[in-house]
């Protein structure tokens, strides 16, 4: 979540914060993941798919918006990205980059 809301405040001033007393929510789905390899010389990012909701905190079941993204690619080049965990946690700062971009 912290690469997310990182990923976010690259593209926009967003204001995403963990707090369940939030007017809104944001949930995110996350339908595919592929972590990508690092095999020495040969690096394969990881990539992503989803979809966010945004819903009302109080009444979940009201999604106000929705939006899918389709095999984001995570970015390479960063110390944690010869482990998986790190390569998908660049997929989700991407993604939270295009949220970002799409909010504009």
């Amino acid at each position: 979540m912290d690469k997310f809301i990182k990923g976010t405040t690259k593209s926009k001033k967003l204001n995403f914060v963990k707090n369940p007393a939030a007017k809104y929510t944001l949930i995110i789905n996350s339908e595919w993941i592929y972590p990508g390899y690092h095999a020495g010389i040969a690096i394969e990012p990881a990539k992503l798919s989803t979809t966010l909701n945004f819903v009302e905190t109080a009444n979940p079941s009201n999604i106000l918006l929705s939006i899918k993204s389709d095999k984001v690619k995570g970015t390479s080049g960063k110390n944690d990205f010869v482990m998986e965990y790190g390569r998908i946690a660049s997929a989700y700062e991407s993604t939270g980059k295009l949220l970002g971009k799409e909010l504009k």
